[in-house]
């Protein structure tokens, strides 16, 4: 290779990189060259690789300008690595603000079916365990139902605190003690 001829003519083998400070190839494109694509990308929007490529070519061999010369040749990819750099997106990026969504996100109401098939509401109700415990007073299961426009009604109207007072307090039901086991 190259490196072993080299070292059989001189005896020794240099890194010529460090002339270079560290980078293995010469840069081709350099910081005019890629805000003048990012220029490019603005005024005909960010095109596909191929296309850039194709507007850049003609831009020096058809128009004849000269600042193109250097990107007439490049590649596809290279495109993509240049809109990459930090230079690029210096030129390129702009800040906007969120904007508010129009559509409604998590809002609970009944489906409007408006005589459309397909409209189903299923609502799941928790009833405890499906394995019987015995603390638990038995096994209890998920039920899954159909809820009536009425019981739909009663969820949505607001609770009503001031009936809370007047109501008698709950009784509570004593609860058996555990069972002991053996030892």
């Amino acid at each position: 290779t190259r490196l072993v001829a080299r070292h059989a003519e001189t005896g020794t083998v240099v890194d010529l990189r460090a002339r270079n400070s560290g980078r293995a190839f010469e840069t081709r494109y350099g910081p005019i060259d890629i805000r003048l694509l990012a220029e490019v990308d603005e005024a005909f929007g960010q095109m596909s690789g191929l296309a850039t490529c194709e507007t850049l070519r003609r831009a020096f061999e058809v128009h004849g300008d000269p600042r193109f010369e250097r990107l007439a040749g490049i590649s596809r990819s290279h495109v993509y690595n240049l809109r990459g750099s930090r230079t690029y997106r210096a030129k390129r990026t702009t800040w906007t603000k969120t904007k508010g969504s129009n559509v409604a996100i998590a809002v609970r109401k009944a489906p409007e079916p408006n005589s459309v098939p397909g409209f189903l509401r299923v609502d799941t109700v928790h009833q405890g365990d499906l394995r019987p415990r015995p603390w638990t007073g038995g096994g209890k299961r998920y039920i899954s139902r159909r809820p009536t426009e009425e019981a739909l009604l009663k969820r949505r109207s607001p609770p009503k605190h001031h009936l809370a007072a007047s109501r008698p307090p709950r009784r509570i039901e004593p609860q058996p003690p555990p069972r002991q086991t053996r030892p």
